[in-house]
């Protein structure tokens, strides 16, 4: 997979590389792109979809990082990647209505991820206004 520049794919591995990146995150790069809410999530549902599968991101959740609760850590979702994105198609078909399937899943850059990220440059400033 070709990362192009400034494209939803750049975005959402930029934003991964910085921790994790939310569906929120996700949202709110798609929305650069696309406007309508329904077709923004598909925007970026699929660019995501296309990251996993090229071995750039992965999926998961934050999760109490112990038995007392005292933080959070970042936890790879087991099953497929068909699994995950159906999922993930349900939640963001609720839309409006519940308004936690923003923080539902979260990205995490992969070592591959990186090492292409390396190769761009960094994503044009009018993404970030």
């Amino acid at each position: 997979m070709i990362i192009q520049p400034d494209n939803i794919e750049h975005l959402m591995m930029y934003g991964s590389s910085n921790e994790w990146l939310p569906l929120a995150g996700a949202d709110a790069y798609a929305s650069k792109f696309q406007s309508d809410p329904a077709q923004r999530r598909q925007l970026f549902l699929s660019a995501a979809r296309s990251l996993v599968e090229a071995g750039y991101l992965h999926v998961g959740s934050l999760e109490h990082s112990d038995a007392d609760d005292r933080g959070l850590g970042w936890a790879r979702w087991s099953g497929s990647t068909d699994e995950h994105f159906r999922y993930l198609n349900d939640l963001c078909s609720i839309g409006d209505e519940y308004t936690g399937w923003v923080w539902a899943c979260w990205f995490d850059l992969t070592e591959t991820g990186q090492e292409i990220l390396d190769g761009l440059p960094e994503p044009d400033d009018r993404f970030f206004e």
